[in-house]
């Protein structure tokens, strides 16, 4: 790995990692009405939503 690589992956991945994204925001409202224990199912399921979505991308479905 390059440095340069390093440079772009940084400065995509970086933003994505601290900015407040709608999922984050519902997890802290769930589990601030809900509990912690009460919100877990809407963490996994999110959680796998997002597995899904990157296998199938990976899987080519993008392109079409």
């Amino acid at each position: 790995m390059n440095s340069s690589f390093f440079i772009s992956w940084f400065a995509v991945m970086f933003p994505l990692v601290i900015s407040p994204e709608p999922a984050n925001v519902m997890f802290a409202a769930s589990g601030a009405k809900f509990g912690i224990k009460k919100s877990i199912p809407l963490m996994i399921g999110i959680d796998l939503i997002f597995v899904v979505q990157s296998i199938l991308i990976g899987f080519g479905l993008g392109t079409i």
